[in-house]
């Protein structure tokens, strides 16, 4: 949003097409306006912002009546944290008989002044859901089911969930996320976001969960660098389930990761690096839940490309190792010891103001641990396909009433090939919603 905003101010000068422009040129040649425009651009995309600054006083001090400079001078000056001289820029432009797309900025700038100066930020977002799922019970293209544990089940329930079954479920997720302004110029800060969520399934109880998740973090930037910290607790409380025709408790799902990501602009494009640590402890169902409890170190390589004002494109690599807690119980180590290495390409492209659709493909292989009897040679080794298509519409195109409220469709279909056939995975996942941000 913040290059969109310094678009629209650039907009109002003209945008002449020259080279890379490095300061040296401006030195040689301060009073051309053309230059130091291209190099006000240069220095917004890279996320450099003091020069471009200095530029756009350069520009006012030889065209002091010119708007569009002196609405990028406030921009500039709010993103860098300087609100007082902001607050006295804003108050000039106020003074100003200036057309409708400029008042309309100039009072964006005036919102936007005013709502950090009160630090603290608060946001928050609702998401209802409607699902299909063509596999509830992940049946396998066999006919068995997998347990929990990853074992194999010939009958898994009462119900006859033995045979491939589909399922619906209607979806409530609430989100509250507040932000406080650390006071710094390039507008650091700590956040603090709790998301509930719950789901309830048409005909399987395994539809049936709801969970609460609370992070705590902090986003500071340096230039065209940026990090995000962040601590997470989650639990996932699922609902009964019928196992032989005996009522029993599924495990409770108890989560907290550590993590953190370093980003780096280089022009349109962002690259991502990001490490995590989670602990999982699984409880409730009996003595042996503590043989799903594992510890997960993942790491990921991302990279993120603004092709244009309409379309982006993105890719990443991750890698994770989890490892069972009880490393002495061959149990857990069968199902829970494995390597994760996935790779994501997708695309995302705006279509008019109101149209968004992404699409992405993955591929994950999951290494399992286990080794055979008196070899070196792994058990199972999986293979995943993800295909994935989403589609959002932003309602505000029907009513400017409905400003923050979305319509999306995201359809999925993943297809999971292991070398032992009892583990072969088809699955197609589709889900309607509306989100409304406030």
């Amino acid at each position: 949003m913040k290059r969109l905003a310094f678009a629209l101010c650039l907009s109002s000068l003209p945008t002449p097409l020259l080279a890379e422009v490095s300061f040296s040129d401006i030195l040689n040649d301060p009073d051309n306006i053309e230059l130091n425009q291209a190099f006000i651009d240069e220095r917004i995309q890279a996320g450099d912002l003091p020069p471009a600054l200095s530029a756009v006083e350069r520009i006012i001090q030889l065209q002091p009546l010119n708007v569009g400079a002196r609405i990028l001078r406030a921009q500039l000056l709010i993103s860098m944290g300087n609100l007082a001289i902001a607050q006295t820029e804003i108050d000039a432009l106020d003074r100003y008989r200036l057309p409708e797309n400029q008042q309309r900025e100039v009072e964006r700038l005036s919102e936007q002044l005013a709502s950090q100066l009160n630090r603290w930020t608060t946001r928050g977002a609702l998401s209802m859901t409607a699902d299909y799922d063509s596999n509830v019970g992940a049946i396998t293209d066999t006919g068995t089911a997998i347990g929990e544990s990853g074992e194999i089940l010939t009958s898994f329930d009462s119900e006859g969930f033995s045979n491939k079954r589909s399922d619906t479920a209607l979806g409530l997720t609430a989100s509250v996320t507040s932000s406080y302004d650390l006071g710094t110029q390039t507008r650091d800060s700590a956040y603090v976001q709790v998301v509930g969520k719950k789901t309830s399934g048409d005909t399987s109880d395994l539809k049936n969960l709801h969970s609460v998740s609370t992070t705590i973090g902090t986003q500071v930037a340096l230039g065209s660098y940026s990090t995000n910290t962040f601590i997470t607790y989650q639990r996932i409380h699922r609902n009964t389930v019928k196992n032989d025709g005996t009522a029993v408790k599924r495990d409770d799902i108890d989560t907290v990761t550590v993590g953190t990501q370093f980003g780096r602009q280089y022009g349109s494009n962002n690259v991502q690096i990001g490490y995590s640590y989670a602990m999982a402890d699984y409880s409730g169902r009996s003595a042996t839940s503590d043989l799903s409890d594992s510890k997960t170190h993942g790491v990921s390589f991302g990279l993120f490309r603004l092709v244009d004002q309409q379309t982006a494109l993105f890719s990443n690599i991750a890698y994770q190792q989890r490892r069972a807690s009880d490393r002495n119980v061959p149990t857990a180590v069968s199902s829970q010891d494995r390597n994760v290495t996935s790779v994501t390409l997708g695309t995302t492209q705006i279509f008019g103001d109101y149209h968004r659709m992404t699409g992405s493909a993955a591929y994950r292989n999951l290494a399992y641990r286990q080794r055979l009897a008196g070899s070196d040679q792994f058990i199972r080794d999986d293979r995943e396909t993800t295909l994935a298509l989403n589609y959002q519409f932003d309602a505000q195109a029907i009513s400017a009433d409905l400003d923050g409220w979305s319509f999306f469709v995201n359809a999925s279909r993943i297809i999971n090939n292991s070398n032992m056939a009892s583990y072969d995975i088809t699955n197609n996942y589709l889900t309607v919603g509306i989100n409304v941000a406030f």
